[in-house]
C-alpha cells in the first residue's frame, strides 16, 4: 500500500523538478532576450499589456494564446497529494472490514 503512494510521490517529485528546471530555463532565456534588446522587464510588460500597441486581430490572438498557455500550465502543475491518496486507500481497506448487519 505505502509503496504505491511512495511511487506516486516520487513521480510527482520528478515532475515538480522537471517543471522547475523548465521554468528556470525559460527565465534565463527571457533575461537574455531582455539584456540583448536593452529593455527592462517592467517596460516590456507595460508595452504588452496595452492593446493600443497592437492591431485588433493581433491583440485577440495574443489574448487567446495567453489563456491557452495559462490553461496548459495549470494542467501541468496539477499534482495529487500523496497523503490524500494514502487516506483513500486506507478508507477502502477499512470499508472491506465492516460486516453488513440488518
Amino acid at each position: 500500500m505505502f509503496d504505491i503512494t511512495h511511487d506516486k510521490f516520487s513521480v510527482h517529485e520528478k515532475k515538480i523538478k522537471e517543471l522547475q528546471m523548465r521554468s528556470d530555463e525559460q527565465e534565463a532565456h527571457f533575461e537574455n532576450l531582455l539584456e540583448e534588446h536593452q529593455v527592462s522587464k517592467e517596460s516590456l510588460l507595460l508595452f504588452l499589456a496595452n492593446p493600443d500597441n497592437f492591431e485588433a486581430d493581433t491583440w485577440k490572438k495574443m489574448q487567446h494564446l495567453r489563456v491557452e498557455v495559462e490553461k496548459e500550465d495549470q494542467i501541468k502543475i496539477q499534482v495529487r497529494d500523496p497523503n490524500k491518496i494514502k487516506q483513500k486507500y486506507e478508507a477502502l481497506e477499512n470499508a472491506n472490514k465492516w460486516i453488513l448487519v440488518r
